[in-house]
């Protein structure tokens, strides 16, 4: 499945759920559409927030915080090397 945004591909782009990955819901900036979670981040929540693109850069940072944090946790060797690839 493709971001309706960005046009990326979002199977195996998200460090915990490997098989079957649908997105997020694209409301309110695509009907019925699903987008990668960059996308959620820095467009769609700030949207419905009634925010800028800042808030959406620090809500992806924040995610990415997150991953990081449950990855260590959990110890999945996995998700941390999905993550290297945003050097956080």
């Amino acid at each position: 499945m493709r971001c309706c945004m960005c046009n990326k591909e979002m199977e195996g782009t998200h460090p915990f759920i490997k098989e079957d990955y649908l997105g997020n819901n694209a409301w309110p900036i695509v009907e019925g559409g699903r987008c990668c979670d960059f996308c959620d981040c820095a467009l769609v929540i700030p949207q419905r927030m009634g925010q800028g693109a800042e808030m959406g850069l620090v809500l992806w940072k924040s995610r990415l915080e997150m991953w990081l944090m449950m990855a260590k946790e959990y110890d999945d060797a996995d998700a941390l090397e999905f993550l290297k690839q945003y050097e956080i």
